[in-house]
């Protein structure tokens, strides 16, 4: 039986237009569908994007941009995180763009197009202050000249990566990346360098940096409803898409004093129905989720309790009316007048809802509504 995660694809087109509404007219936006679509599901995320008039996405890496040709999405695809030399053949059969931040790899791409004679897409990364790729914005300039004009690289985008922009207290750093990258468009349009796209803006920057929209934003988080903040923020006209569900195949009364699932850290306080689920940790749930969350059940608060299993867990449904094998249960989402949000997840194991999102395994089932 395992789980299923249900995505409301409307809810998708409702956090795009809320998104749209922060936009100038002419502001491109690339869909952002890492990770399987932060869990969603790239292939039939990219459909709702493409019939919602995003005019790009945006793969991790290569085999992500092959997987969406596959699936038969038409929309031009840049590759975030670029590629390296021994994927250059398999790029060169497709029509994707690739971000560029590697001299070598530019130099092997470059002679690997004019072999072929094809023309290659590539948008150009600086860092601003993400200490994680891209050339430093001095390099820019020697890089540039090397291959502006060439036949075979076409400079579309120059692009650059917020770093804190979720973060209240520095704005002054996120400030501090626009004005570098503006510098730096502004110093290349005086020696006659001008490239179609500039992009820089997250789902963050869209919010709170309008100057940092420029030609093309790139939202990920806010598209599937979850909240890029620290803080916790009403301005958010957003829903989530997804709600991650699953169906009791036990319920058991277990005596008072009773150990529950491997090493006994739950010891039942009294006469106890606890309920088993199919699902744990290899499916994402977090085996840190271990007696610090609940579940909803019948429209009721249903603590887990032992530690969570690699394909199961216990919950304990003492109290709670009419429990069956078969009932729903909700790990996320809401059930009646109760919701779980991804964020709570995320605050009993120490990260981000995000990584939540990704980690919900290929063995969960996408149900599309």
């Amino acid at each position: 039986m395992g789980s299923y995660a249900e995505i409301n694809l409307k809810a998708f087109s409702h956090n795009l237009r809320f998104l749209k509404n922060r936009l100038k007219p002419s502001t491109k936006i690339m869909a952002v569908l890492k990770a399987n679509a932060y869990g969603h599901g790239s292939a039939m995320i990219a459909r709702q994007a493409e019939a919602d008039g995003v005019e790009m996405l945006g793969a991790a890496n290569l085999p992500e941009a092959v997987g969406l040709r596959n699936a038969g999405i038409k929309l031009p695809v840049l590759i975030l995180s670029g590629i390296t030399k021994d994927q250059i053949k398999i790029f060169l059969n497709y029509d994707f763009s690739t971000v560029i931040y590697s001299k070598e790899v530019a130099a092997a791409l470059h002679a690997a197009a004019k072999r072929k004679k094809k023309k290659i897409k590539v948008h150009l990364k600086v860092d601003t202050g993400m200490g994680r790729l891209g050339f430093n914005p001095k390099e820019t300039f020697s890089f540039i000249s090397q291959y502006n004009g060439t036949e075979f690289f076409v400079f579309e985008g120059l692009m650059t990566h917020l770093a804190s922009a979720f973060n209240k207290n520095k704005k002054a750093f996120t400030n501090m990346q626009i004005k570098t990258l503006n510098a730096l468009v502004e110093d290349l349009k005086a020696t006659g360098i001008s490239f179609p796209i500039i992009h820089c803006a997250n789902s963050a920057g869209i919010i709170d940096f309008p100057e940092s929209h420029f030609d093309m934003v790139r939202p990920g988080i806010l598209l599937y409803g979850i909240s890029p903040f620290d803080d916790k923020r009403n301005d958010l006209d957003t829903e989530p898409v997804l709600s991650w569900k699953t169906r009791i195949i036990q319920v058991s009364h277990i005596q008072k004093g009773k150990p529950i699932s491997y090493g006994g850290t739950f010891i039942t306080k009294r006469d106890s129905v606890i309920a088993t689920i199919p699902v744990g940790y290899a499916d994402g749930y977090d085996r840190l989720l271990s007696n610090k969350i609940s579940v909803l059940v019948n429209g009721k608060s249903a603590p887990q309790v032992g530690r969570v299993c690699m394909d199961l867990t216990m919950i304990d449904v003492t109290g709670i009316s009419d429990v069956s094998i078969g009932d729903e249960v909700v790990l996320i989402g809401k059930q009646g007048r109760k919701e779980i949000q991804a964020k709570d997840l995320s605050e009993k194991t120490n990260t981000i809802p995000y990584e939540i999102l990704c980690g919900i395994g290929n063995r969960t089932t996408r149900i599309y509504t």
